[in-house]
């Protein structure tokens, strides 16, 4: 994913908690690490974890972080079982 990809995540984020300051609280970091990591386009496994868990999962781990989260280790949300899983 690009810098700018991450940098918008990271909006995105600040829009469903309300501002950074909040996210940050709710991602366990400083604003300050969380403004460096939003204007720099670049976010630690840590970070991206704790906006992951601070979002519901509405801004993935693996949006802000795939070289360590890669997309196909995310688990698929309750009620969109993958089709093998629903014995189709």
């Amino acid at each position: 994913m690009s810098d700018s990809n991450i940098h918008n995540s990271i909006l995105k984020a600040i829009e469903i908690i309300g501002s950074e300051a909040k996210l940050a609280r709710a991602a366990g970091v400083s604003q300050p690490v969380l403004n460096v990591a939003k204007q720099s386009g670049k976010v630690g496994p840590k970070l991206a974890l704790g906006i992951h868990r601070a979002t519901g999962g509405a801004v993935s781990r693996s949006d802000l972080c795939p070289e360590y989260y890669p997309p196909e280790m995310e688990v698929a949300p309750a009620g969109n079982s993958l089709p093998f899983l629903r014995g189709a």
